[in-house]
């Protein structure tokens, strides 16, 4: 019995130890792996990785929310731009537009203006100027056929002039209207030739009586018409000077001539 009990004694003792060795490692098995020292460095490792991540975070959304702000910009630009387009667009459809009207509307009054004639040209330099503006507001700005300003020339013309209209039907079309206006320009439309046109009226004109008022009136529009035409052509000095003043008041009744000499003793002679 004694040996009996001794032996239990021991058995329960390595039992102890083995069960002491058991939960020993045990509580080694349940505590986390870690390096030697590393214990003391973990932490603060961990935290810095959550730093840097969350930085790298903060930039990737900073650059994302730049990128959205420029393409937000560059659309609002190109709205701007197409509004731009737009409003000019439309603004040059409302001119046309305007444009259309205002010429719809001229075109309207001037189909109740009293029709226009084209004067016949004999050949008279005095008349070049009236017959030629006439013609080529009347005629030629209406038609672009050359044939048709050719032929409408020679039906406007009378005597030698006619016939030389008709000497250039024989050519092509804008060739022959071309030259039919350059011989009458060169016979007719001179400037020199219509300036000494209108001192022979000055000089062919009668003389008128006293009391004579129709007759002093159309010598009046004549001397007017006279100064306007020279004027437009720069030879108006052709009848403003001493021999051409004289023969123009020679025209005059006594009663106006005497007029004439006090008025123009009395202007001041410049040095």
């Amino acid at each position: 019995m004694p040996s009996q009990l001794t032996l239990t004694k021991q058995h329960a003792v390595k039992l102890e130890d083995v069960y002491s060795h058991d939960n020993r490692a045990n509580t080694k098995s349940q505590q986390p792996w870690r390096k030697p020292d590393e214990g003391v460095t973990a932490q603060p490792m961990r935290r810095d990785f959550i730093e840097s991540t969350h930085r790298k975070g903060d930039e990737a959304d900073s650059d994302l929310a730049e990128e959205f702000l420029r393409n937000v910009t560059d659309i609002q630009r190109q709205q701007q731009r197409q509004m731009h387009q737009m409003f000019d667009m439309q603004q040059a459809r409302d001119t046309q537009l305007q444009q259309l009207l205002n010429h719809h509307q001229t075109s309207t009054l001037a189909m109740t203006l009293p029709d226009v004639k084209v004067p016949t040209f004999s050949g008279n330099p005095v008349e070049y100027c009236y017959f030629i503006r006439s013609f080529e507001n009347l005629i030629e700005a209406k038609t672009a056929s050359y044939s048709a300003r050719l032929f409408y020339l020679v039906q406007y013309t009378s005597g030698e002039v006619q016939e030389l209209m008709r000497s250039c039907l024989t050519m092509k079309p804008e060739e022959g209207y071309e030259r039919a206006k350059k011989l009458l320009k060169d016979k007719y439309g001179q400037d020199y030739k219509i300036a000494a046109a209108y001192v022979d009226r000055i000089n062919q004109a009668e003389f008128i009586k006293s009391e004579d008022g129709v007759a002093l009136q159309k010598y009046s529009v004549l001397l007017a018409s006279c100064r306007n035409a020279l004027k437009e052509i720069g030879y108006l000095s052709r009848v403003e000077n001493p021999d051409s003043l004289v023969k123009v008041i020679e025209k005059l009744p006594f009663s106006l001539r005497q007029k004439w000499r006090a008025v123009a003793d009395g202007i001041p002679i410049s040095s």
